[in-house]
């Protein structure tokens, strides 16, 4: 009788020991779909880090460009001034000059 429950006992633990072994190769299994999930994740936010610093790569030369056309038109505005300086300037001495000749010509 105690041979027929020590081979019960051994039957039982057997049988749990099966049971267990299955509750290890799910969990193990989970832990790679979770590794591989975790991976994938990482790769998203990898993949979303670089689109990040390539759109404010793009912005950042937008604005350089946005300056640097900002300081061509001031620099436009400013040679537009001279020239109208210059042209102020020989508007006057062409009147200057007329004035003398015609001075001259009615001496």
């Amino acid at each position: 009788a105690a041979l027929s429950a020590a081979v019960a006992e051994s039957a039982a633990q057997a049988a749990r020991a099966a049971e267990l072994e299955g509750k290890v190769s799910d969990l193990e299994a989970s832990v790679a779909s979770l590794q591989a999930d975790l991976q994938a994740a990482e790769a998203a936010a990898q993949a979303a880090r670089a689109e990040a610093h390539s759109e404010r790569a793009a912005r950042e030369q937008a604005a350089a460009e946005g300056d640097n056309s900002a300081q061509q038109a001031a620099e436009l505005q400013a040679l537009q001034q001279q020239v109208a300086a210059l042209q102020a300037q020989l508007s006057e001495a062409q009147s200057t000059a007329a004035s003398a000749a015609s001075a001259t010509a009615d001496k």
